[in-house]
């Protein structure tokens, strides 16, 4: 008799172990998205004002003017040497700018490159760079001059990405008035990408038959507007800003009511004996 008790706990613990094994799996189904907050007022140019304050650059380039006796040749032999001085003096202009260090590490150069808008900004810059022509006492060769300052290329390329160029003082109005404009765009961008990817959950859950809801939506169309009246409804559990100038969303859905209407359209029909 005194081994009775224990027969029954074994009996007892094989049963719950029995039914923790068949535990129901839960039905709810989250997502979530994180998407950058497009706020004007907090970009940075790669080259704030301060790194070349007051600098210029000054390049010269030398070429020899082609030896002509005919004088009505002379005069287009001075203009393709300048053309030729000019050329090689804005060659040089551009691998010196492209040789400038910037703050968040690098060169101008290698910046221009990974930004096709930073790139041709450069370029802008470049050609619209005043020339001077000046000929040797011997008329036999020209040289090109260019001398220009740094201040009107930093306003360039903080403009090339975006950045807000302020000639004056910061109006905190319009700044808190851009950071609320750019949080709500990124608030509804994050919404709409946490739930095509609740959606797509939504469609990939296996049901207790082994077919996905995606599968029993297909074979049984009438409820796809109940899966989407569970899609508009969501539950939002996470709406804010995050770290690192993010917006984030997490939604998330119980499928019950959808899983037993399924279950009881997908259930075999009884045939009559």
């Amino acid at each position: 008799m005194s081994r009775l008790p224990f027969a029954l706990l074994f009996v007892l613990l094989g049963l719950v172990a029995g039914g923790c094994m068949h535990a129901p799996r839960s039905t709810i189904v989250r997502a979530s998205a994180v998407v950058p907050i497009n706020d004007p007022s907090e970009r940075k140019p790669a080259v704030p004002s301060e790194a070349w304050a007051g600098r210029s650059i000054r390049v010269t380039a030398t070429v020899a003017i082609p030896e002509d006796r005919r004088e009505e040749s002379a005069g287009l032999a001075l203009s393709a040497a300048q053309l030729l001085a000019r050329d090689k003096a804005r060659g040089e202009l551009r691998t010196r700018l492209g040789q400038l260090p910037i703050t968040s590490g690098g060169t101008l150069g290698a910046l221009a490159a990974e930004q096709a808008s930073v790139g041709k900004a450069l370029e802008a810059f470049g050609s619209r760079a005043e020339v001077a022509w000046a000929t040797s006492a011997d008329g036999r060769e020209v040289t090109a001059t260019i001398d220009t300052p740094l201040a009107e290329l930093d306003r360039a390329i903080a403009a090339a990405q975006g950045a807000p160029v302020e000639e004056s003082p910061v109006d905190e109005t319009a700044r808190l008035r851009d950071r609320v404009q750019a949080e709500a765009v990124a608030h509804r961008a994050a919404d709409e990408a946490a739930r095509a990817e609740l959606l797509r959950r939504m469609l990939a859950y296996e049901t207790s038959s082994g077919a996905t809801v995606g599968d029993l939506l297909r074979k049984h169309p009438t409820e796809q507007e109940t899966a989407l009246a569970l899609l508009r409804n969501a539950r939002t559990t996470m709406n804010q800003r995050v770290v690192g100038g993010r917006w984030k969303v997490i939604l998330e859905a119980d499928l019950a009511p959808l899983l037993l209407r399924l279950d009881f359209l997908d259930a075999p029909v009884p045939r009559g004996r």
